[in-house]
């Protein structure tokens, strides 16, 4: 399969428009729904994120000198919403800390979309090998499968290395 420029920037685009339409899922629920509608968002925003780092980031950091910055930045990103998602774990979604927390954590994460899609991904795309690209859509095209395992009391930590596992074959979607 060949996979264009376009045509992997066009899924990351149809993944953060999903992104944002369970944040407002999120927003918009109540009781055992936001439960829901946040389970969703950690696991699908866990895989997706995965797939970012391993398959965008970590090949264009090899590629990417003058544009080394931009790649870095969407990095640190990650790692601060990585960091927030851990924290709204630890809350319950119908406390008004939760509440606040998550506004500042959408937020970021809009922030972080935008700045991928305006600035990250002509550069890193134009960085990657046709087999790099392959390997990058392979693994978005796995996020919503990914998402949607049935895992107990898993954390947003463990559905990014449960994302990772798959990733690299030491797992596949739907097994424990």
């Amino acid at each position: 399969m060949r996979v264009s420029h376009e045509q992997l920037n066009t899924e990351l685009v149809h993944q953060h428009r999903h992104v944002e339409a369970i944040m407002l899922g999120v927003e918009n629920a109540q009781g055992a729904l936001r439960h829901e509608a946040f389970d969703q968002l950690r696991q699908y925003l866990a895989a997706h994120e995965a797939a970012e780092q391993e398959f965008l980031h970590e090949p264009a950091r090899g590629e990417l000198d003058e544009h080394r910055g931009i790649v870095e930045s969407r990095v640190q990103e990650e790692d601060d919403i990585a960091e927030m998602m851990r924290g709204l774990e630890r809350l319950s979604p119908e406390s008004v800390e939760f509440t606040a927390l998550f506004k500042e954590t959408t937020e970021r994460i809009r922030t972080h979309m935008q700045a991928e899609e305006h600035q990250e991904m002509a550069a890193v795309a134009r960085a990657l090998q046709p087999d790099q690209l392959e390997a990058a859509m392979t693994a978005l095209e796995q996020v919503a499968a990914l998402s949607e395992d049935a895992i107990e009391d898993a954390s947003f930590d463990d559905w990014l290395d449960r994302a990772r596992d798959t990733f690299h074959g030491r797992r596949q979607v739907g097994t424990r």
